[in-house]
């Protein structure tokens, strides 16, 4: 039985060393199982571009917060907030806003400049807002969510409560998503 065990063993390990072998081989000359193939895959997938924002410099959050306005139509805005959020190899800027208005009317309205989370929200395009590409839109009774993607790089959600979507479409509006657009080349090293 101990015999039959060591046969077992020594036969994974030649079969290990043999496969590690053949891989380095032709990773050395460009092979399928090399570099070539995973540079190949990268690109299919979107990772080659996702690396790419990982050497840009985001818009710092307090240049996306002038973009918030203190009213919005009838609704005050009682809280502004922003930070810098480290995720994986990079980091994304983000910068909110609540407003409140009559009837418990509230309206929280989020721009993050997060480029590998917008090229990810791209393919779910439903129609557009000025322009913009609608990647999310939904209304129920008492509240409505919104999202767009600005200059392919910024998001833009907002959600309502006790506002229906339309409501929320003109207070969108109100906000410079021009000026916005017109930062996606910002923090670019060239």
């Amino acid at each position: 039985m101990l015999r039959k065990t060591l046969v077992v063993v020594a036969l994974s390990v030649l079969a290990t060393t043999a496969c590690k072998k053949k891989s380095e081989t032709e990773s050395a000359a460009g092979g399928s199982g090399g570099a070539a193939a995973t540079a190949t895959g990268a690109a299919a997938t979107g990772t080659a571009s996702k690396k790419q924002w990982s050497t840009v410099d985001r818009v710092p959050f307090a240049q996306l917060q002038s973009l918030l306005p203190a009213t919005l139509g009838s609704l005050k805005r009682t809280d502004l907030s922003g930070s810098m959020v480290p995720q994986d190899e990079y980091t994304h800027s983000e910068a909110s806003a609540y407003y409140e208005g009559p009837n418990d009317r509230t309206l929280r309205i989020t721009i993050q400049d997060n480029p590998v989370h917008a090229e990810d929200r791209i393919p779910s395009k439903t129609s557009s807002f000025k322009g913009f590409p609608v990647v999310q839109e939904s209304e129920s009774e008492s509240q409505a969510d919104f999202e767009i993607v600005v200059g392919e790089r910024f998001t833009v959600t907002a959600h309502a409560d006790v506002l229906k979507a339309a409501d929320v479409k003109a207070e969108l509006g109100k906000l410079d998503l021009a000026k916005l657009a017109s930062w996606k080349d910002a923090g670019v090293k060239k």
